[in-house]
């Protein structure tokens, strides 16, 4: 159960930070697992550390990102998540989640120019097929959405219900 997991999580990320309390990961660690709605305020505190240990630390800059655009900053998350894109800029993680976070700021041409970047270096991870019709519906771009969204049921049979609610609100 994921409530055992995150617990698990916290008390070994208080061991790593017992053993260095100057450990940008540790305190990324930390961030991790208390990045739920109940303790989101905490988990940013932790990458706030994690990136002021290491700047370059390109996860904790995504993780943080990642936090904000939960939380409803979209601008904030953005940037960090660019931040994260350019320290790192292979990672599909960071490129999915700017992708999501251009869209919620309603930059849609660079929400679709993310999810493809991300798409070219892992052609199978759903989560980028879904940012890029959600940028292609936000652009009013219906045909590409459709293809998008048909492209994640795809590679995601598990995610056919979600595709199939999306090709409906595409289609509507």
């Amino acid at each position: 159960p994921m409530e055992k997991t995150y617990v698990r999580a916290r008390e070994l990320a208080r061991v790593a930070l017992r053993m260095d309390p100057r450990s940008a990961e540790a305190h990324a660690a930390m961030g991790i697992s208390e990045d739920v709605p109940e303790t989101r305020g905490a988990a940013r505190e932790e990458f706030r550390k994690a990136v002021a240990l290491d700047p370059s630390y390109a996860s904790a800059h995504q993780w943080y990102g990642s936090s904000l655009l939960l939380d409803g900053r979209a601008r904030e998350g953005l940037a960090e998540l660019r931040l994260a894109a350019q320290l790192d800029p292979v990672s599909p993680a960071a490129l999915s989640w700017l992708s999501d976070a251009a869209y919620l700021a309603r930059q849609y041409p660079s929400a679709v120019s993310y999810a493809r970047e991300g798409i070219d270096l892992v052609p199978a991870r759903a989560d980028l097929y879904m940012a890029l019709g959600l940028a292609y519906e936000g652009e009013q771009n219906y045909a590409a959405a459709e293809r998008a969204y048909r492209k994640l049921a795809a590679v995601c049979p598990g995610c056919r219900p979600e595709a199939d609610a999306l090709l409906a609100h595409a289609y509507a």
